[in-house]
């Protein structure tokens, strides 16, 4: 990584580029979830500003290059993702009213979906802008977030990767994690399940 290159928390600042980030990661999914990308940016952003939901700007690390997020890693502790999962439908109900709670009625089949154990550090989106890409930036996210699980006494990191992304697959097995899982959604969307444990 670069001498230009700066792996830092994310602050309300980082919303536009962390949003498309997400975005990005979530391939797929996103339209699973929120309906369309469009719909998926506008909930994601109002997301990212709030604190204690699953997309808050609080459990963000970017890349920073030159002052310029560059990439990006979302993750939280196992033990976190039901009290963040009711707190952001909280969320969404309270800003969207009933259209928010139809929209969230789309998320049903991922609620099946084993993210990760309590005891883990559940990384929910990483993904670097393509012009960066090639340079190990998504490597050092995750060591970023290994770091984090490790001092947090974690047992180790899980993550969901579409079935279809095989490039992502191969970074993640190149990194030392294997597939635990297999779950299918609707929409023909089927996620593995990684896992990396540390002892």
């Amino acid at each position: 990584m670069g001498e230009y290159f700066l792996i830092r928390r994310a602050v309300l600042g980082d919303i536009h580029c962390c949003v498309k980030l997400i975005i990005m990661a979530m391939g797929n999914t996103v339209k699973l979830i929120f309906g369309s990308r469009e719909r998926g940016q506008q909930v994601l952003e109002y997301l990212f500003r709030h604190k204690n939901n699953r997309f808050s700007h609080e459990f963000v690390g970017v890349i920073d290059f030159k002052g310029q997020v560059v990439g990006m890693i979302l993750g939280y502790p196992g033990h976190m993702l039901l009290p963040l999962s009711i707190r952001t439908f909280l969320l969404i109900l309270r800003e969207y009213s009933v259209q928010g709670l139809l929209g969230s009625l789309k998320t049903i089949p991922m609620a099946f979906v084993k993210e990760g154990e309590r005891e883990e550090f559940c990384i929910i989106s990483l993904a670097v802008f393509p012009e960066y890409s090639g340079q190990g930036l998504g490597r050092k996210l995750l060591e970023w977030a290994e770091k984090e699980a490790k001092g947090s006494g974690l047992k180790g990191c899980s993550l969901l990767v579409e079935g279809e992304n095989k490039r992502a697959i191969v970074f993640y097995e190149n990194s030392g994690y294997r597939v635990v899982g297999k779950n299918h959604c609707k929409e023909d969307v089927k996620l593995y399940r990684m896992v990396k444990t540390f002892f």
